[in-house]
């Protein structure tokens, strides 16, 4: 009984995420590497993230016009800022709600609440 007590509470304590245990913020994601894309099904809108604090932008609507600006991008907390040069004021910024699996959810400077799958890029 003591043993199968052992190997319930493990198997708990195993399934449990990384970010379970870590403070909800952007710095968790080490988001350089990485690629933010929106969950919608008309709108398309891609962050790809560099190391020297650019982010390519890939924006517009599925199976229409793009757009492929390059930003700069930086954290602070749960603070994800885009700006169009480093130490102006951002252009769109987004405050980390929610972690789910490989999605996170997301309040837009404009106050609206989306959702981004967040993938890694191959090298």
């Amino acid at each position: 009984m003591r043993l199968s007590y052992i190997f319930l509470v493990a198997a708990f304590v195993g399934g449990c995420t990384q970010t379970d245990s870590q403070p909800l913020n952007w710095d968790t994601f080490a988001l350089m590497g990485k690629t933010l894309e929106l969950v919608d099904e008309q709108k398309l809108e891609e962050y790809r993230f560099d190391g020297n604090g650019m982010t390519a932008v890939t924006i517009g609507w599925k199976n229409g016009p793009l757009a492929a600006p390059l930003y700069y991008w930086h954290t602070e907390n749960t603070t994800l800022s885009i700006s169009e040069e480093p130490g102006l004021a951002p252009i769109e910024k987004f405050d980390l709600l929610s972690v789910q699996g490989d999605h996170v959810n997301v309040r837009r400077k404009s106050g609206e609440k989306v959702s981004f799958k967040v993938k890694r890029r191959d090298k």
